[in-house]
């Protein structure tokens, strides 16, 4: 009878579930760049081991140097400065997409900071909750002197940058 306590008590405290330990998130990086223009670029979002179930995680947009739809765009859509990305069960990693837009308009370095704000009681955070994106501007720049009038048809309404200008002398 004390064997078969002993034995029932063992049994009935072992776990049958999967580990129920939080698992870690984080960026593979906390900062890269890219080049305007350069195409889509891909950033990852893993977990230290797979999932057990689905995880969303939301994501928040930072781009206080940037404009979402004019120097970059986000797959999912980010017009609203938050998007979802979701992990299936079994995976350990997921992704999502930036993609700088290549404008002729000189404006150097712009930022976009991607943070992870929601998230399951499932998963923690873990070294990098945050990714740092640094779009290059690109365009070539000219100086050229010039006397006389011109009519500037861009967005900058005759600022020192002016695109699409007609000159005259």
């Amino acid at each position: 009878a004390i064997l078969f306590g002993f034995v029932f008590a063992f049994t009935a405290c072992r776990e049958d579930s999967p580990d129920t330990k939080a698992l870690s998130f984080t960026f593979t990086e906390s900062s890269t760049s890219i080049d305007e223009g350069s195409g889509k670029r891909d950033f990852s979002l893993s977990l230290d081991s797979p999932a057990n179930e689905d995880e969303e995680f939301t994501v928040a947009v930072n781009d206080s140097t940037s404009s979402y739809g004019r120097e970059y765009i986000t797959v999912p859509d980010g017009t609203t400065k938050t998007f979802k990305v979701t992990l299936p069960r079994g995976s350990s990693s997921t992704t999502f997409s930036g993609l700088p837009i290549l404008n002729s308009a000189s404006e150097g370095l712009k930022y976009v900071r991607f943070r992870v704000t929601s998230f399951s009681s499932r998963v923690k955070p873990g070294v990098n909750r945050s990714l740092t994106l640094a779009i290059s501007d690109k365009d070539l720049v000219c100086h050229l002197p010039f006397s006389g009038d011109f009519v500037d048809r861009s967005s900058y309404n005759n600022q020192p940058t002016a695109e699409g200008i007609t000159a005259t002398t």
